[in-house]
């Protein structure tokens, strides 16, 4: 069961046991519902292959977090904004995000945003890298892309209502 997010250090320690998370740093807020969004631009990678155990991981995480903060605190500033963190491996990744409640809109961002996939909440990852036609008339490529954002969106959707 997840724990309530009040602090970073309640941050660091969601992002080990979840495998990432998201909070508002100033307003102590976890969503608990919606479509993560990362904004463009804000992603950092940290290392943390040299933790030995759970303690180095916490200090690596901590670390990279204040880190993190420290140089993303205008862009945190805004209420808009939330802190979001997964891990993959070896790799702790830090962004910054937001929530839609809006499919259409969440897809559309995350496009223009370049992100390769979106979070909906409490269920999982959905790939929205969208399909480039390489081939046909200018009218086919606008219209394969079409459908393919249009079948996205139909998959974030069921994503929310199952």
């Amino acid at each position: 069961m997840k724990k309530e997010i009040k602090n970073l250090k309640d941050f660091t320690k969601s992002t080990i046991e979840n495998g990432g998370a998201t909070f508002n740093v100033n307003t102590g807020v976890e969503p608990k519902e919606g479509i993560i969004v990362s904004e463009k631009g804000h992603e950092v990678i940290y290392d943390i292959s040299g933790a030995i155990n759970e303690d180095e991981l916490e200090e690596d995480i901590a670390n990279a977090l204040r880190d993190y903060v420290i140089n993303h605190a205008g862009l945190l500033a805004d209420e808009d904004n939330f802190l979001g963190s997964w891990i993959d491996g070896d790799k702790l990744y830090l962004d910054i995000s937001r929530v839609y409640d809006n499919p259409t809109e969440a897809v559309h961002k995350a496009i223009e945003n370049k992100q390769l996939a979106v979070y909906v909440i409490g269920k999982d990852a959905v790939d929205i890298r969208v399909l480039n036609q390489q081939c046909g008339t200018e009218y086919q490529k606008r219209s394969a892309r079409i459908q393919s954002i249009d079948k996205t969106i139909a998959k974030v959707k069921e994503l929310l209502l199952s």
